[in-house]
């Protein structure tokens, strides 16, 4: 093979110096800005709030009932129903309101995809 000329790596180095800088755009803005800012809000006791909701479900004897029943071979492992009933509720309504622009507007708008 014939060594690459100048302009060929030139090219190569450029594209790969924007795709870093792509990902790396990507991975601030859609990553870490939003873990930040989750994070501060967390530190800045946000928690007060939500450790009520947290209780209630945590302690519901009958989502334990039902977890241990249904779902889960030990009861020690009844703790995770909550936050498993919670991601399968945040999905279901995401992908909900995704299918529902789809329909109504024939379209899924690039802020919703990236959301």
């Amino acid at each position: 093979l014939p060594l690459a000329t100048r302009w060929y790596r030139q090219c190569v180095i450029w594209f790969r110096w924007v795709l870093g800088f792509a990902v790396f755009i990507n991975f601030v803005v859609f990553w870490a800005l939003p873990i930040g800012l989750q994070g501060q809000g967390w530190r800045l006791n946000i928690t007060k709030q939500l450790h009520p909701i947290y209780k209630f479900f945590d302690e519901n004897k009958l989502m334990r009932s039902i977890a241990n029943k249904f779902f889960y071979s030990k009861e020690v492992y009844s703790d995770f129903f909550a936050i498993s009933c919670g991601l399968a509720l945040n999905t279901f309504a995401t992908l909900a309101v995704v299918i529902y622009q789809q329909v109504k507007f024939d379209t899924v708008p690039l802020w919703m995809v990236y959301a």
